[in-house]
């Protein structure tokens, strides 16, 4: 003989669980992303952020330092480009060159470098573009330019975007 009460107390006492589950559950924040280098689940969260209404300005910024990281160079490319679309800092010409770079665009890379600010990392990048290209006259002038950087790093990558 089965009782309708007890039933209804099984299904009551169920629905506290999942609702005790639900409110155990955080939300997941960048930072944890980052320390771990998970920068698929960064990329994903950051995605998410840009597509809801309050997105925050380093949103896009992130979101192309993620890509990049994660070796997804064409997409982090399009974020960057995004960026220097909309006039913000130049810094961005130099990141979607290091995109273009990876992707093996070196004469593309070479001339976004050239679009950005003047600094090691712009240096760090057309000595590579010149290094593939096999001009040895810029190989030497921008060889001669290296200083050693922890803003570089290797091979010209860029620095994550400040989190303030």
């Amino acid at each position: 003989m089965l009782l309708r009460g007890s039933s209804a107390t099984k299904v009551t006492s169920r629905e506290k669980e999942v609702k005790t589950a639900k409110d155990n559950k955080k939300e997941p924040k960048l930072e944890e992303f980052l320390k771990s280098l998970d920068f698929t689940g960064a990329s994903v969260l950051l995605n998410f952020q840009r597509n809801s209404k309050d997105a925050h300005p380093l949103t896009l910024p992130w979101l192309g330092y993620s890509y990049f990281h994660a070796g997804e160079y064409e997409k982090a490319y399009n974020v960057y480009c995004e960026l220097t679309g909309k006039g913000d800092k130049e810094v961005y010409h130099l990141y979607a060159a290091c995109c273009l770079f990876y992707m093996g665009r070196h004469k593309e890379a070479e001339e976004e470098a050239l679009k950005g600010p003047q600094t090691r990392l712009q240096n760090r990048i057309l000595l590579h573009t010149s290094l593939k290209s096999g001009d040895e006259n810029r190989l030497v002038k921008y060889h001669q330019k290296i200083t050693d950087s922890v803003e570089v790093g290797i091979l010209g990558r860029p620095p994550p975007p400040s989190l303030r």
